[in-house]
């Protein structure tokens, strides 16, 4: 099967109200389509059901446009849109997840809870053991702490999830003691322990070592939970202070982040969970689809009986992201088509999708007038059309070629 794929980098479905009568004059990176047997009278509105018998296709270009060979409406077969889809993380919830009332049920002693990859689709699946020690005075909290610090301590293939721990504990904003408190905003670096707390010049944290904070936001169940070791006192007119907590930051490190103290220092009776985070795939030592999304099994040791695992997100690896279509330019300009099947090219030739915009994608398949006997691999002719997300295609190319 032969492919193009033609970029509409502009928030424009051209609706032929420009007229623009020759293919040259269409706007730089934009899909536009013409009657074959009467170009001059401009370009076809695409927000209706306007295609004409046989069409050329445009993409606009400053130099030279890109101008299909004529498509017959009659061999249009299939027409599937796309909307962009984000990239989505998996999450999975030991025990508590944020909401209702799971907890954390485990026996004292050794325990493990082991996570297994199974995005890479054949063995040796890479597999990560937070192996900890249940103490007899251990509360829900001091568990979910010992298994966050061990999955977070992982390294090299094993480290593919990041892992927190959530608290069913309400708690209120964060303030400094001055005169006029101020809210607290947390800058944080992934697996560091001291994390810096922004006050008012010469203000204190409004907090004492022994205290548990919430970090990322000042009330929401759904964000980690940390006890503080050492708070750093104001020596003066200091605006930023050190807070050291019990484990290392477990999540991307960020500034300005939200802060909340719990209302209650007690947790020896409250709910606690695990939360573990997928990697993104390219913080991950090895993958074998560019665009896959990393994907993960969680098992407990019998130690963990009553204990609920729950999946909060599935893994999903999108649509129409700037990296997956730059790869399908790739593979269309025959550069990296298949594993035994690549060309190197004298001339790097031009990319049209763009960093840090997302496309809803039109597919569009065409049987093409060949000898099948002969050229069988060529038969059809894959058009896909990728729009920035703000033009809002949605099926207005369905309706326009009269076929979904």
């Amino acid at each position: 099967m032969n492919r193009l794929v033609l970029f509409n980098n502009s928030n424009t479905v051209d609706d032929g109200s420009n007229n623009e009568p020759d293919p040259t004059q269409i706007p730089d990176q934009q899909i536009s389509i013409f009657n074959a047997d009467d170009i001059a009278s401009g370009p076809l509105d695409l927000t209706g059901a306007n295609a004409t018998d046989r069409m050329i296709i445009v993409q606009g270009d400053d130099e030279s446009p890109f101008v299909t060979q004529v498509i017959k409406k009659s061999q249009i077969k299939r027409v599937i849109s796309k909307d962009y889809q984000p990239y989505v993380n998996q999450v999975t919830n030991i025990g508590f997840s944020g909401s209702g009332s799971l907890d954390i049920n485990v026996t004292d002693g050794d325990a493990y809870s082991k996570v297994t990859r199974l995005d890479k689709g054949f063995e040796q699946f890479p597999r990560a053991t937070a192996d900890i020690t249940v103490l007899a005075g251990d509360a829900s909290y001091d568990v979910a702490n010992k298994l966050a610090s061990a999955y977070n301590s992982l390294g090299g293939a094993k480290s593919f999830v990041r892992a927190e721990a959530l608290v069913n504990e309400a708690s209120t904003q964060l303030t400094d003691d001055d005169a006029t408190p101020a809210n607290i905003t947390i800058d944080a670096i992934e697996g560091e322990k001291v994390v810096v707390a922004h006050v008012t010049a010469g203000a204190n944290v409004n907090a004492a070592t022994g205290d548990y904070i919430r970090i990322g936001h000042a009330t929401d169940l759904n964000y980690p939970v940390y006890k503080i070791e050492a708070i750093e006192a104001n020596g003066g007119a200091q605006t930023e202070l050190n807070i050291t907590l019990d484990r290392p930051y477990g999540s991307k490190s960020a500034s300005g982040l939200a802060a909340g103290t719990l209302d209650s220092n007690d947790l020896s009776a409250v709910e606690a969970g695990v939360e573990l985070t997928a990697k993104d795939l390219s913080e991950v030592s090895d993958y074998v689809e560019s665009d896959a999304a990393i994907s993960f099994n969680t098992a407990l040791s019998p130690d963990f009986a009553g204990t609920t695992v729950t999946i909060a997100s599935d893994p999903k690896t999108g649509s129409g992201g700037y990296k997956q279509m730059r790869q399908e330019e790739r593979k269309a300009a025959g550069m990296q088509s298949g594993f035994y099947n690549r060309n190197y090219f004298p001339q790097t030739p031009e990319y049209y999708a763009k960093q840090g915009t997302n496309y809803d994608v039109v597919i569009v398949l065409v049987e093409l007038d060949n000898d099948n006997a002969v050229v069988n691999q060529n038969r059809y002719l894959e058009l896909v059309f990728a729009f920035d997300e703000g033009a809002n295609i949605g099926t207005q190319l369905e309706t326009f070629f009269g076929v979904s």
